[in-house]
């Protein structure tokens, strides 16, 4: 079990459709790159949990019903949330304010977005993020900092 899992089971065990966790992709196994994330999702077709840990131990990420693609318009979806577990627990569901859920290219992944900023966006190495608070989801920044550093990225689905 990743230590990224650890934090979070627990957490979010209510929140999500299965109790059967299935690691698709982790940065520290499957390398630093959006495209292998990408490429392992291809034929995902169950929600998918993103999580993210920063540099200052921050955990957090966002609950998909689609997993993440490289599409430049912004996937349309309502059933997602964002999540932070540390330093504590708390979800944001959509609020419906306006559709712009998730997008993505080979230069970067993105989720909510609001005023042209984005609540989550990972560069294409997985190594460098921002987040910003979001109107689609009315949460605050859940990095410690803006610009952040990335220290695990890991993608679950659910069987």
């Amino acid at each position: 079990m990743s230590y990224l899992l650890l934090i979070i089971f627990f957490q979010l065990s209510r929140h999500v459709p299965s109790s059967t966790w299935i690691l698709v992709y982790s940065r520290n196994q499957h390398g630093m790159s959006l495209n292998m994330l990408y490429h392992r999702l291809r034929d995902v077709e169950t929600p998918v949990l993103l999580v993210v840990k920063d540099q200052e131990g921050f955990v957090f990420g966002v609950f998909s019903p689609i997993s993440p693609r490289m599409d430049t318009s912004f996937c349309r979806f309502g059933k997602s949330y964002f999540f932070t577990c540390r330093p504590q627990f708390k979800i944001y569901p959509c609020r419906g304010r306006n559709s712009y859920y998730m997008t993505g290219d080979a230069n970067g992944l993105a989720f909510g977005s609001s005023e042209g900023k984005f609540w989550l966006w990972l560069d294409s190495d997985l190594y460098h993020g921002r987040s910003t608070a979001c109107e689609t989801y009315d949460s605050e920044m859940l990095s410690a900092t803006e610009d952040f550093i990335c220290l695990g990225v890991e993608v679950w689905t659910f069987g």
